[in-house]
This record gives C-alpha cells, sequence and structure tokens, in this order.
C-alpha cells in the first residue's frame, strides 16, 4: 500500500516547513506542526472508513466487512469521544480556568476508557471457531496496550496516581492538548488499519484446479444405468496433505492430486480401497478424513 508511504511523507515537509517559518517560538512552531499533523491523520483514517464503505457493498467482501466494520466504528467513536473531552478542556483553557489535579484524574480516566474499549472492541471470543485468529487477535490486544500512544506506559491502576503524577507533570495548555489529539487519533488509525486488514481475503499461491470425472461404477449389465459424476476440483499443497491409498504414501502429481493405480483380486466379489488423507486446517490444526471406496469384480 502506498498511502502509508505518502502520509508519512507528508507529516515530514509539515514539521520541516513550520521549523522554517521565521518570528515564531519553538513551542508555537511545534504545536502548529501537532495541528498539521492531527489534520493529516483524521484525512488518513476518512478515507479507511471510505474503504470499509466500499466493502460493505461488494458481495465479496461484504461477507468479512461485516464482522470487521463494526468494530472500526467503535474505535472510531471512542476517539471521537475522547477528543470531545480534550476539546471541551481547551475551551476551558481560553476562559483562564486552571485545571487542576482532579481535571488531569478525569482526563486520564476518559483516556484510559478510550483505549480499553477501543482494544476490547476486538473481541477476539467471537472467533473460538478459528482458534489460530482468535489467537492473532488476542496477542494483537496485548501489543496495543504496550504500543499505542494513548497513556503509553501504564499497566496497572494500583499506580493510577503515581502514574498522572509523573506524566501528567506538565502544564495542561493548547500544545499539551494537540498532543493528546495526536496520540488518539495515531491509535485510532492503528486499530482500524488492523481491523481493515482482517477483511482482505488471501489467496494460497499454491492452489491447483483440476477436472473430475467419476462413473458410479464400471461393471454394467444390459439396461443398467450409468451415472456419470463431473466437476472442478481446487487442490492445495499449502495444507501439506498426506495421502495414503491402501496404506501406502502416494506422491502428488502436478495438480496437487494423488494418483494410485493398482490390479485388484481376481477374485468375485464386493471389494474396497482405503483412502486415507492427512491434512492442515486454516486454523492449524491438523485433520484425518478416511473413506472406503467400494467396487465390485463379477
Amino acid at each position: 500500500m502506498q498511502q502509508p508511504f505518502r502520509f508519512t511523507v507528508l507529516l515530514c515537509v509539515v514539521i520541516v516547513s513550520a521549523c522554517k517559518q521565521p518570528g515564531k517560538t519553538s513551542i508555537e512552531l511545534t504545536n502548529e506542526s501537532i495541528v498539521s499533523s492531527n489534520s493529516l491523520i483524521e484525512e488518513y483514517n476518512k478515507s479507511i472508513y471510505e474503504v470499509f464503505s466500499e466493502k460493505l457493498h461488494n458481495m465479496s467482501d461484504k461477507p468479512k466487512a461485516d464482522i470487521w466494520a463494526p468494530k472500526a466504528g467503535v474505535v472510531r467513536e471512542q476517539s471521537r469521544l475522547a477528543r470531545l473531552y480534550t476539546e471541551r478542556l481547551r475551551t476551558q483553557l481560553t476562559k483562564a480556568v486552571t485545571l487542576n489535579d482532579d481535571t488531569r484524574t478525569s482526563l486520564f480516566l476518559h483516556l484510559l476508557e478510550c483505549k480499553r474499549n477501543s482494544i476490547q472492541a476486538l473481541h477476539p471470543e467471537e472467533f473460538s471457531d478459528n482458534p489460530y485468529l482468535q489467537k492473532y487477535i488476542l496477542k494483537a490486544q496485548i501489543d496495543f496496550w504496550k504500543t499505542l500512544p494513548v497513556l503509553k506506559g501504564f499497566i496497572d491502576s494500583s499506580v493510577q496516581k503515581a502514574w498522572i503524577d509523573s506524566s501528567f507533570n506538565t502544564t495542561i495548555d493548547a500544545t499539551f492538548l494537540n498532543k493528546l489529539d495526536n496520540d488518539l487519533l495515531v491509535a485510532e488509525n492503528k486499530l482500524i488499519r488492523f481491523c481493515l486488514s482482517n477483511t482482505y481475503s488471501l489467496t494460497h499461491p499454491y492452489n491447483q484446479f483440476a477436472t473430475i470425472a467419476v462413473l458410479n461404477s464400471k461393471n454394467l449389465k444390459h439396461g443398467q444405468q450409468l451415472q456419470v459424476t463431473a466437476g472442478v476440483g481446487s487442490f492445495s499443497e499449502a495444507s501439506a496433505p498426506k495421502i495414503y491409498i491402501n496404506d501406502k504414501l502416494v506422491a502428488l502429481n502436478s495438480n496437487s492430486v494423488a494418483e494410485y493405480s493398482f490390479i485388484p483380486p481376481n477374485k468375485p466379489g464386493k471389494h474396497s480401497v482405503k483412502v486415507s488423507i492427512h491434512f492442515t486446517m486454516p486454523d492449524g490444526t491438523n485433520a484425518i478424513k478416511e473413506q472406503n471406496l467400494e467396487y465390485f469384480i463379477e
């Protein structure tokens, strides 16, 4: 994807151009850069929500988008609510209202609620039918708690006051609040991009297609009905199949299909061929399917 790269370049341009402006303090330049960066991130986030909207109207993408778009929607709403709170604080600053310790604690709790609700919106418990994906989402949640810039470094509520004293010990001014908005927008971006990444279907490059045509019997009498089953099958080496026919491991051909020929016993009556297929499921678990193919010799 080229968008993230372009986004990074734009941020650099904003910061560099701000540093070149004469007659302004470093704090003013920093604040302007943060505000410009926030606008860019917000536009980038909007473009991701537009992709979700398109996927919801695309029949092939809709099933996964139906699952992940609502999760991204929760993240969007949590980010909006948290930034509404920082905006209220910004309004208080223009009225020369002192932001005391209670305000700092309230700010912390709003940010914590935003972060918690956004990460919990991924709901790994909904994917119990796919242990591999569920484990992947659980790991992502742990990583998000550690790496998202919102309240980064906060681990346990038992050290809440100490964390607030050490992290919010600066003056709560416009620059500080703009930086918080930046953290919120960046966190939103990381989470919704994670959601979006799960709406794409991966196609294994090992898939092979082959035609299948099977007769229901090779022993017919006059007037007897013959049934033909035909179709196209997709076969894959990605599932690491091992196919045993009559208890013998048979190598796959170029179409990822096992072919086995033999001369049946010269004995009239009912016989069978044992087929056992060992393969790996998408969630990483091993599976075995066995079947006895029957035939008759007259």
